[in-house]
């Protein structure tokens, strides 16, 4: 890839990555970075620890004969459908250069999927604005924060990005509620899905709430998305006080349903405005949502059922790391 040549390392690359890893983690992280280095290399070339460490490698970009950066990545030994980028540095003289950086990453995630590894994560200090913007920028979300977890007083932002092959949300069309067109499908979708989840959604609440909508923009607004002639997800977007708007019912067939809903919701509303909704979420709901910048703000367990715990997830156009 343009000259840039990605090979495994050698012990006789221990000098190099522990000298890059000093120069470029000392400001971010505690602890001696040699000691880091020396530890990784003891996987290199068969020294295997098969209790902790089952699959960990270490890969060296080369450019013009020169060691220009390095990325350390290990498979979970606990989720093998998971690795972890533990570092990915490049040399101070190469950084947004050469594309050096993107060549590692592109070759962790080879290696990974290689592995049978279906999500690649990482973590990264939130002073470290540049190589936050870099993942982020590689199409990684956002999964949290976490305080103190490297060093005294710094939070680390954790990072991810599934593997897997994504279809498009373009096939998804989203229009507002009509009654005769779409009550019947509407219907059942929100009982089916939301009514699990919130003991007070019922047929009353639904009837209620198809009133409500045909109060136009002076109430909750309500849209649905679809899918060919296929009612897929529906949303109701309430305007609150001040700039706060709440999405509710928020509900979804699909992945794709649901980023279709949210991207017209932020639409619909304006960037001064801040979104926010309740939701029992899946696995999928939760990495949809993260893909779309948004965060989890709270957990209340027992508010509307006493079997689940409801979240409040919030979306921010200020948000720093959208």
């Amino acid at each position: 890839m343009n000259g840039i040549l990605i090979r495994e390392a050698n012990q006789n690359d221990l000098s190099f990555v522990s000298s890059i890893m000093k120069r470029t983690l000392g400001p971010f992280y505690s602890g001696n970075q040699y000691t880091r280095a020396k530890n990784m290399f003891a996987s290199v070339q068969g020294g295997i620890d098969y209790l902790a460490v089952p699959m960990r490698r270490v890969f060296i970009a080369e450019y013009a004969g020169k060691s220009a950066g390095f990325v350390s990545v290990v498979v979970n030994r606990l989720n093998r459908w998971s690795a972890k980028i533990l570092t990915l540095i490049v040399s101070e003289e190469y950084r947004g250069k050469l594309g050096i950086g993107s060549a590692l990453l592109e070759h962790a995630k080879e290696f990974a999927r290689g592995a049978g590894v279906t999500q690649l994560y990482c973590t990264v200090s939130e002073l470290n604005q540049k190589t936050l913007e870099f993942f982020l920028r590689k199409g990684f979300c956002v999964a949290g924060t976490a305080r103190e977890q490297y060093k005294r007083g710094a939070q680390e932002v954790i990072l991810y990005e599934p593997l897997g092959v994504r279809t498009s949300s373009y096939e998804i069309n989203v229009v507002p509620f009509n009654d005769w067109l779409h009550s019947e499908c509407t219907y059942e979708l929100i009982i089916s899905q939301a009514g699990e989840a919130f003991s007070g959604i019922d047929e009353r609440w639904v009837d209620e709430l198809f009133a409500e909508s045909d109060l136009g923009f002076r109430s909750r607004r309500l849209y649905v998305a679809m899918r060919a002639s296929e009612v897929v997800g529906v949303v109701g977007v309430l305007p609150k006080d001040g700039s706060l708007v709440k999405l509710e019912p928020l509900v979804a067939m699909s992945d794709m349903a649901l980023e279709a809903l949210l991207v017209y919701s932020r639409v619909v509303m304006g960037i001064e405005r801040k979104l926010y909704t309740h939701i029992v979420p899946r696995s999928w709901q939760v990495a949809c949502l993260q893909r779309n910048g948004w965060r989890l703000e709270g957990v209340f367990p027992g508010e509307h059922d006493d079997e689940g715990a409801i979240q409040q997830w919030g979306f921010v156009f200020t948000d720093p790391l959208i």
